[in-house]
């Protein structure tokens, strides 16, 4: 499944491994700037991004997820500039929709967002806390894994 949105797009895989009982689930994430994401089948990814190191932790709650839908512990954490810290957590649920199962979505009801900054040039921007819904609506694109150059876009 693909989506695009204005400066960014993302793809998400989705399968059984090993021996058919455990869910396994590939973000892979681009946008204009420079931030990019694949995490590679991996629960945990390292990547960097504006030279800054940052972490994607997606793990699958298999008590919880179902052949209907994925229930997933979502963590995002980056680093950057004046020793500024960027945090996103919440449980995400991923379920197939739409005509055949042919849309999937992404839904994140409650994802937290905390900015702290280190050295703050004031004392409201020490600490900042947002809470808000992700909502991704994604495409099928094939019955089969695509490659990243194979996506419709």
């Amino acid at each position: 499944w693909a989506r695009i949105s204005i400066g960014e797009k993302q793809a998400v895989l989705i399968r059984k491994a090993g021996d058919g009982t455990t869910w396994q689930l590939r973000l892979i994430w681009k946008n204009s700037e420079g931030f990019e994401i694949d995490t590679n089948w991996d629960e945990r990814h390292e990547y960097t991004y504006k030279g800054y190191p940052g972490i994607v932790e997606l793990k699958i709650d298999q008590e919880r997820s179902s052949d209907d839908r994925l229930v997933v512990n979502y963590f995002r954490e980056q680093q950057g500039a004046r020793k500024s810290t960027m945090t996103e957590s919440g449980d995400l649920v991923v379920y197939r929709s739409g005509t055949r199962g042919r849309q999937l979505v992404w839904f994140q009801e409650k994802l937290v967002q905390d900015v702290a900054v280190g050295e703050a040039l004031y004392p409201d921007e020490q600490l900042r806390r947002f809470t808000d819904r992700r909502l991704w609506l994604f495409e099928k694109s094939a019955e089969r894994a695509l490659q990243w150059d194979e996506i419709y876009w």
